[in-house]
């Protein structure tokens, strides 16, 4: 479900009429063809969540930063983003995407004649590397189906909802060939052929229409995007006027399943150059999610876990971010981090599907001199929080010494953006070994950062093709 205020389209318009325009439909063939874009739509497409950002090139000319995010409603959790689930008709129509999609399959309990369920339409074609024609994915049966189909259809549906929600409602105001679209896609190996795969699907899709208003920007140069908006007061002082021409900086992205480490070079006019592309194998968000996983697995044990994570999807983010915040403030490793709700969902729990209360199973777990239980509070001992952190802190401090070691010149300054940038642990971490390097933590980057590429000149040289990006106004 889609929240959205109920005046969106009165502010729409009056956005519009800002800088003069007339909402006035333009009816002229000739005028059709030279509109210029009065909106900027990004669909995001990670290989675990997925979501939509727009802005109205009047909205973008007042103030950069005002950018939107669509907001979805799954129950009582409101959200951002959504999986990237899939499920088509019999026929191979697209009949409903992200959370649908998933409750759909689960209420047709995994089998229907009527529906193909894929579970992650953007990790199977990321999995297997292969952004040819050729590349099969397969559903939840196992069929096999043309991975360029299928992409194309979860792009049609995407469309049509954005078309549906936002667009249809505000009639005669903006037309088509006035949105210009952005795909923002995960980072990919150099050479690996996935920005012309991404473009030939939506080209076969809209084959029969005129959708030429799409450029492709990946994760990094999204981020890279934003930055070069963000007031100094925003970036701790390090704005993008800072850097001089010839400096370099690395952009630390902590995608879904990876974190992506691009060294970039500044050109005049606030151009830049990709200078080098490494990705790392696994996550920081995986490694923590799966020390938390391994934690509670020891503690309550594995079924009791996945049961409360199933009933509280953001558990875990919850508990990473309030010990995040209590070991910033308190670095004591005796001293203990104290955990209301979590206590009170493990608690309902565990009465409900064992003879045991919570402060029993803890008396009788590895952690027991580790970990007090006394309603409505679970106390950890920091010491043992730390060690959860440890191996995925290490991880980014050991990649980032090694992409360093590629660059022929200094790199003054680290960006973090991603699920994992506004850790002040791993600030921290990064301070201590790297004192020399400014560091700048970019919140909610890059899904802003691809609706300002798609907006106005940005120019980056990139090692993937090596041609430049560019995308005009």
């Amino acid at each position: 479900m889609f929240m959205m205020s109920r005046f969106w389209w009165y502010n729409l318009a009056m956005a519009m009429n800002i800088k003069g325009k007339n909402p006035t439909p333009v009816e002229s063939e000739e005028e059709e063809e030279t509109l210029p874009h009065l909106l900027v739509t990004t669909i995001k497409l990670g290989t675990k969540s997925c979501g939509f950002a727009y802005q109205l090139k009047a909205e973008f000319k007042e103030n950069p930063a005002n950018v939107h995010s669509f907001i979805f409603k799954t129950g009582t959790t409101i959200r951002i983003d959504f999986p990237p689930a899939l499920t088509l008709t019999r026929e191979g129509r697209a009949e409903e995407f992200g959370y649908e999609a998933i409750k759909q399959f689960e209420e047709m309990e995994g089998y229907s004649e009527d529906y193909v369920f894929f579970e992650n339409v953007i990790e199977s074609l990321y999995i297997s590397e292969d952004f040819s024609d050729a590349n099969l994915i397969k559903d939840s049966k196992g069929s096999a189906h043309r991975a360029l189909d299928v992409f194309g259809k979860f792009i049609r549906i995407l469309f049509d909802y954005f078309n549906e929600v936002i667009v249809n409602q505000i009639p005669n105001v903006i037309k088509p060939l006035e949105i210009k679209w952005v795909l923002m896609i995960p980072s990919v190996r150099a050479g690996s052929g996935v920005v012309p795969f991404f473009e030939k699907a939506w080209n076969e899709v809209f084959r029969n229409e005129d959708m030429r208003n799409l450029t492709t920007v990946t994760f990094p140069s999204a981020a890279l995007a934003y930055y070069l908006y963000l007031p100094p007061e925003k970036c701790e002082g390090i704005c993008i006027d800072n850097i001089q021409t010839g400096e370099r900086v690395m952009m630390i992205g902590f995608e879904d399943e990876l974190d992506s480490f691009n060294i970039y070079e500044k050109l005049e006019d606030r151009k830049f150059k990709q200078v080098v592309n490494f990705l790392s194998g696994a996550s920081s968000k995986c490694l923590i999610i799966k020390a938390f996983d391994s934690f509670f697995d020891d503690l309550i044990g594995s079924w009791l876990w996945k049961v409360a994570k199933q009933i509280n999807v953001d558990l875990w983010p919850d508990m990473v971010s309030k010990i995040d915040d209590i070991i910033e403030s308190n670095r004591d490793t005796e001293s203990m981090v104290t955990f209301r709700h979590v206590a009170f969902d493990l608690q309902t729990i565990c009465e409900k599907h064992t003879n045991m209360s919570l402060e029993q199973i803890v008396a009788k777990s590895v952690f027991a001199t580790k970990i007090t239980c006394r309603q409505p509070n679970l106390r950890v001992k920091l010491s043992l929080i730390n060690t959860l952190f440890d191996k995925c802190l290490s991880k980014v401090v050991n990649d980032i010494e090694h992409v360093l070691t590629k660059s022929d010149k200094e790199v003054t300054t680290l960006i973090l953006a991603g699920n994992m940038a506004s850790s002040n642990l791993l600030k921290h971490a990064l301070q201590t070994t790297f004192p020399s390097k400014h560091i700048v933590v970019l919140k909610e980057a890059a899904l802003k950062g691809a609706v300002l590429f798609g907006q106005e000149h940005i120019v980056v040289s990139s090692i993937f093709s090596g041609a430049q990006v560019m995308v005009t106004v």
